[in-house]
This record gives structure tokens, C-alpha cells and sequence, in this order.
């Protein structure tokens, strides 16, 4: 049995702020990312939000690899815009919320 602990930044799509008020944001936000707990073999929750990307941290069994651990983070867009849309930029609605890269780190 592993347990691996990553270290996740996502960036927003150009890095634009969308996340205008962070501290607004991070119940729902934090809620999102535990919820993909179980999608990614582990534990998850946001470390910190910021206008322009997130911090998140795992803590995975390694059966899921990082990169698909991203892709699952990255999938939560339409939940995240869902739950606040008065609170993320309107240019966010209409394209991607995240940008194709990301970075990971192993702790």
C-alpha cells in the first residue's frame, strides 16, 4: 500500500481573476475538490485559492496518476461555475475555467 502526497496548482485560462472574491469562494470551491476525493484514489482539499488558481492537496493510495488526478480536478469547471456564477468573471461562463497546464509536485 502507498501513500503518495501531491501538490496541485491550477491555473484560470490566461490567468485572468476570475475568482473576484476569493474568501467568498472557498467553502464551494473546497467542497468541489473533496468531493473529487474518491475519483482521485485519496484525499483532496483546496490549500488556497487565489483570483487567478488554486492550490490543492492530495493524498493518494497511487492507483490514480497524476495526470489523470488533474484532468478530474479540471472536469469540476461546470460545478464550480454552477454553484457561484455571480462570483466568477462572466468571461469564465463562456470558455474553459482552467488552463491545459498544470503543475504537480510530489511532498
Amino acid at each position: 500500500m502507498f501513500d503518495i502526497k501531491y501538490h496541485f496548482v491550477l491555473n484560470v485560462t490566461a490567468r485572468k481573476p476570475v475568482f473576484s472574491e476569493p474568501k467568498l469562494m472557498i467553502d464551494p470551491i473546497d467542497d468541489t475538490i473533496c468531493k473529487c476525493s474518491e475519483t482521485v484514489g485519496g484525499f483532496s482539499y483546496l490549500l488556497w485559492l487565489a483570483p487567478d488558481h488554486m492550490h490543492i492537496y492530495v493524498e493518494s493510495d497511487g492507483t490514480v496518476s497524476p495526470d489523470d488526478m488533474a484532468k478530474k480536478f479540471k472536469a469540476s469547471e461546470k460545478l464550480i461555475i454552477k454553484q457561484a456564477p455571480e462570483l466568477i468573471g462572466a468571461s469564465a461562463s463562456k470558455k474553459r475555467l482552467w488552463s491545459d497546464s498544470y503543475f504537480v509536485e510530489t511532498i
